[in-house]
């Protein structure tokens, strides 16, 4: 680290730089190190042989606890206590941490919170991802820059590809899962829609889905493009997956496991709509908000926009999404010879 950051730890960290000088090990390691610091100003960092350094401590930190001193230190009474069974390793003490969050002492709860936010921003931070999706980013995303999750993004859009590995999908999977839990952990709304969160959720504490829920129900308030787009691709993978939509799913998941258990992701809506009869009170008034929102925008509906791509392309290939104005053509257009019967 001082061989590769000093310049750049001296510029933008020097008094956690004089601090480590002046302490012991065990607090130096309580105290935010440079290590943190220089994490923290990464976008800052001049120096490429830093950078890289940077990178790849992050990488291996993401692997094994046991390169993260300072989240080992912060939780050291958790791992050896609710994951002292779990072998360090492949990500799984992250893991077991990020499972236990409600036994966590607010130190450690803190720290996790702090490196899945460092993690979120490039997918070489992310264990899973990085280990078992190496081919995948090559062949679908090899053009797409490091950085602000876009590669994790890429690899999100491609995740039905027939040629996509069992473990880089449920890697991916895994990982969009915990991210649309915590709008923080997905830096492409968050740094798109930082000023319509203050200006339209102020009071909406982050977690379990609670921010992004709060902009899907302003998006029309919202005031930002980048940010309207930002939501409009969620609430777009929401519909491909039921657990993306936190707040649904936490209400819904008793319903699915007793209804829809064996359903495939992107199907389990229509399953439970199909058992609307058979629904809890509150999974039923989640399914009919979901419902009422897609019938504003066919994009929202992608089994409906497979089928009738060549009729939307056809018959309405000029008119705006949103406001139901694709889905109103379609029913308009449905009786006239040589419209496609799937559709």
């Amino acid at each position: 680290l001082r061989t590769f950051c000093f310049k750049d730890a001296k510029t933008l960290c020097n008094q956690e730089r004089l601090a480590a000088k002046q302490t012991t090990f065990s607090e130096a390691s309580n105290r935010t190190s440079v290590l943190e610091c220089l994490h923290r100003n990464a976008a800052h960092v001049q120096s490429e042989p830093c950078k890289r350094h940077l990178t790849k401590r992050m990488s291996m930190a993401a692997g094994d606890i046991r390169y993260d001193m300072s989240m080992a230190v912060a939780c050291y009474k958790e791992i050896r206590g609710v994951c002292k069974s779990v072998q360090p390793g492949g990500g799984r003490m992250q893991m077991c941490l990020e499972s236990n969050k409600a036994q966590l002492s607010s130190k450690c709860a803190m720290k996790l919170q702090q490196r899945s936010q460092t993690q979120a921003t490039n997918w070489r931070y992310k264990h899973g991802v990085f280990s078992d999706c190496k081919q995948e980013r090559k062949k679908f995303c090899s053009d797409v820059k490091e950085g602000g999750n876009r590669v994790s993004v890429c690899l999100q859009d491609h995740l039905n590809e027939a040629s996509f590995s069992a473990e880089c999908r449920s890697a991916v999977s895994r990982d969009e899962v915990k991210a649309t839990g915590d709008v923080r952990l997905l830096p492409e709304v968050h740094d798109q829609c930082k000023p319509d969160i203050q200006n339209l959720c102020p009071k909406v504490v982050p977690g379990r889905g609670r921010v992004l829920r709060c902009l899907k129900l302003k998006r029309s308030e919202i005031a930002l493009p980048g940010c309207r787009a930002a939501i409009l691709r969620q609430m777009m993978r929401s519909t491909e997956n039921w657990k993306l939509d936190r707040p649904l799913a936490e209400k819904c998941m008793g319903d699915v496991v007793k209804l829809c258990q064996d359903v495939p992701p992107g199907r389990v809506h229509d399953c439970l709509r199909k058992h609307e009869d058979q629904l809890s009170a509150d999974c039923r008034q989640e399914e009919a908000r979901l419902e009422a929102m897609e019938a504003e925008d066919i994009r929202l509906k992608p089994f409906v926009r497979r089928l009738c791509e060549g009729a939307i392309d056809k018959h309405c290939k000029n008119i705006d999404p949103g406001e139901a104005r694709v889905l109103t053509c379609l029913k308009e257009k449905a009786g006239e010879a040589g419209f496609p019967a799937q559709c």
